[in-house]
């Protein structure tokens, strides 16, 4: 599993993949659609536990941690 952000338009988009060991690309989503101003950090965290993959990052606006649960299709 991988995440990144990605732009669609005017829009900033955090976005996750699953890859195989040969490197297909097995599954892709948006997990999350709109602006990261003052992105406090260059990453976002990714863990995977169970049959799930989650991202974190923290949002400076709402001043808090922001989680995402995303299913890695097992």
């Amino acid at each position: 599993m991988v995440s990144w952000r990605g732009r669609n338009g005017p829009q900033e988009e955090l976005r996750a993949a699953r890859v195989a060991p040969n490197g297909a690309v097995l599954g892709r989503v948006t997990i999350y659609q709109g602006g990261f101003p003052n992105w406090p950090s260059k990453y976002p965290e990714l863990e995977r536990a169970g049959g799930k993959a989650y991202v974190a990052w923290t949002d400076p606006l709402l001043k808090r941690v922001r989680l995402v649960a995303v299913s890695m299709g097992d």
